[in-house]
């Protein structure tokens, strides 16, 4: 079977000479004569068909390009003019954070300040090593150590925002500072008192009331002076006469500086000693030797003490023991007048009678006993 390849046609239209419709001819078809005798149409037409397309594709490439610029450029239009529309409608202090930074050739960047910061105040965030200097004084506050949350509040710079409020807690800090002086001096403890009103400071309206009582009180602390002094050396001359009472006593009315509480302390403690010493001297003269033991125990056993104590524990127990010989004798004396006698005599007594007699008399008296 043969095919039969039909060259393209135009189709023209053919007007009526009435009306104004056009019907199409109907297009011949090619015979087979037709056919044979033409052998090169086919590849005439369809070079000329790749020649047309060529053209086609260029412009239709032309026409997309336009179209996709032509619809950039209608967005960028319409982006514009939404983002002015609803920037017209934002507040300033937005607007101004929208805006890009400008920066021109050889010039250096601007300082972007926040915009929510009003003018002619600094900053929040400068602020905070001034905020952790007072939150630490109020720590410091509410344990009642007023003199450290003074010390950390003055840390806080005269520029910073938190400056009045800082002085504000000074002032108030300072007189409950000044009270605990009074306190502590109206219990005797002057050079505490002085430390904590020494710490007020100037800038408070508690200072001139603080300087006051600091004047009264160094007074008072120089006369405490000449009175320790005077009385550590009458407790240092009684403990010379091993007087451990008075040492003791004299050593009690030293006040409680912390200059002179070191040698308060080893005054008492050397007073102490002693005053066992004495004490146990005191019971053996009393007839007390077991409380005289009890007490002289007491005493270190290291040098000096330890010679003292073995020498009061002697006497004691010589005491115990002559206690018990009176004892017994008082019994064998019973025990031989029959009880005739109320109180056996005392042979220590009997040798002072004899001793009184006459010779003569003496010897007749012990012939006949």
């Amino acid at each position: 079977m043969q095919t039969v390849n039909c060259p393209q046609k135009i189709v023209f239209f053919n007007s009526l000479s009435h009306g104004n419709v056009a019907i199409p001819s109907t297009p011949k078809l090619p015979s087979p004569e037709a056919s044979t005798s033409y052998p090169n149409v086919s590849s005439q037409v369809t070079e000329s068909s790749r020649s047309n397309r060529i053209p086609q594709m260029l412009f239709g490439t032309i026409a997309i390009v336009v179209g996709m610029t032509a619809i950039s450029v209608v967005t960028y239009v319409t982006s514009n003019f939404v983002i002015a529309q609803l920037e017209s409608r934002q507040p300033l202090n937005q607007r101004q954070r929208l805006e890009p930074k400008q920066q021109k050739f050889g010039q250096s960047e601007p300082t972007v300040l926040n915009a929510d910061v009003k003018p002619g105040v600094q900053d929040p965030l400068a602020d905070a090593p001034a905020k952790m200097h007072l939150d630490r004084a109020g720590r410091f506050a509410a344990i009642g150590k007023f003199k450290d949350a003074i010390a950390s509040a003055n840390n806080i710079q005269l520029d910073s925002p938190s400056y009045g409020t800082a002085r504000q807690s000074i002032n108030q800090w300072s007189d409950q500072l000044l009270q605990s002086a009074q306190r502590l001096y109206a219990v005797n403890k002057l050079a505490v008192a002085l430390d904590y009103a020494r710490a007020v400071p100037a800038t408070s309206d508690a200072f001139p009331n603080a300087q006051q009582l600091l004047q009264q009180w160094e007074e008072q602390q120089q006369i405490d002076e000449s009175n320790n002094q005077e009385h550590l050396q009458m407790a240092q001359q009684a403990l010379e006469q091993e007087d451990g009472i008075t040492a003791a006593q004299e050593a009690g009315q030293m006040t409680n500086d912390p200059r002179w509480q070191a040698q308060k302390t080893a005054m008492m403690q050397r007073a102490e000693l002693w005053s066992r010493v004495q004490k146990a001297k005191q019971l053996i003269e009393q007839g007390e030797p077991e409380n005289a033991i009890h007490e002289a125990r007491r005493l270190p056993i290291a040098p000096p003490w330890l010679e003292k104590r073995n020498r009061l524990i002697e006497e004691a127990n010589q005491l115990i023991a002559d206690e018990e010989a009176d004892r017994r004798r008082r019994e064998i004396c019973q025990d031989v007048t029959v009880g005739l006698l109320s109180e056996c005599p005392n042979p220590a007594d009997i040798l002072d009678s004899l001793s009184n007699f006459p010779s003569g008399l003496r010897s007749s008296k012990l012939r006949r006993h």
